[in-house]
């Protein structure tokens, strides 16, 4: 008869190896957003970019969650900066294949994850070409890129990246003026709802996800019903996942800020692209 406990811990597993971000070591000289004159502006009761969002993609069955999360900030920046609101409606066209690969050049880990840090290493770098000159494959070839595709990725190089702590008034300060990349753990309740739970003290985490963080709501407005009557979790995160449109509220979650100052492993905030390449 087979063991019951083997067959949980191999469930656990195939679980963990869904969910391969690697958390960013501390660095030194990583520039802090708490330390910008950014943080000292006002907070809003409520902010959403997911209007400058496109359509929600899927990352489908590999860890490449690290280059959408690094992609759809960018999308963000551009189309914030244009005036283009494509309310979820419009294919990205930028390259989440590019950004995977490069990373997997620099971060010197042999396995299928990768760090957010090295996201947004890449795309100052080098920038973010078009999803026409690099699409996307659910596999994780490794590929080499003509001096086209570098020219055409440099037009949308990010001009500089802060790094954001739990603290409650930083995060909302840093998602008061645009999406933040984000890496949480992720337990069994994401499945589950639009509204994420809080985990329970007892479960386990199934490992590290990167997403999107793209408003906040302070009052109430984004809490479920039940929540709202009894004055729980009236403040939350809107959150854009890589598990395409039909997942969640057409791929977005709202997260409970409380879940985000437990639990935020690392975060990035884009300050903009070098000028001249905002449209």
């Amino acid at each position: 008869m087979l063991d019951k406990s083997f067959l949980i811990e191999r469930f656990v597993k195939h679980l963990l190896e869904r969910f391969p971000v690697l958390p960013d070591p501390y660095d030194k000289r990583d520039y802090r957003y708490a330390e910008s004159v950014l943080a000292k502006e006002p907070i809003p009761q409520h902010a959403d970019f997911s209007k400058y969002q496109s359509l929600a993609r899927n990352q489908g069955s590999v860890g490449k969650c690290v280059s959408f999360s690094t992609v759809a900030p960018c999308e963000g920046l551009i189309n914030q900066s244009a005036g283009r609101e494509l309310m979820g409606l419009e294919q990205s066209d930028l390259s989440e294949q590019f950004v995977y690969n490069m990373c997997k050049l620099i971060d010197g880990h042999a396995g299928e994850g990768t760090f957010l840090r090295c996201g947004y290493k890449v795309w100052n770098k080098y920038g973010i070409p078009t999803e026409q000159l690099v699409p996307y494959k659910e596999n994780l070839v490794r590929e080499n890129y003509t001096d086209d595709v570098f020219q055409e990725a440099a037009t949308r190089k990010l001009k500089e990246y802060l790094s954001i702590g739990r603290k409650e008034e930083e995060f909302l300060s840093a998602l008061s003026t645009g999406p933040v990349s984000i890496v949480l753990p992720i337990y069994r309740g994401i499945y589950k709802a639009v509204h994420v739970p809080m985990p329970e003290r007892w479960e386990q985490s199934l490992g590290l996800h990167a997403m999107v963080a793209v408003g906040y709501d302070l009052n109430g407005q984004w809490t479920k019903t039940e929540d709202r009557k009894a004055k729980r979790n009236l403040k939350m995160i809107k959150v854009k996942n890589s598990w395409g449109w039909m997942f969640g509220d057409c791929g977005y979650q709202y997260f409970p800020l409380e879940y985000f100052v437990k639990n935020l492993v690392s975060a990035w905030k884009p300050i903009g692209l070098i000028d001249g390449q905002n449209d």
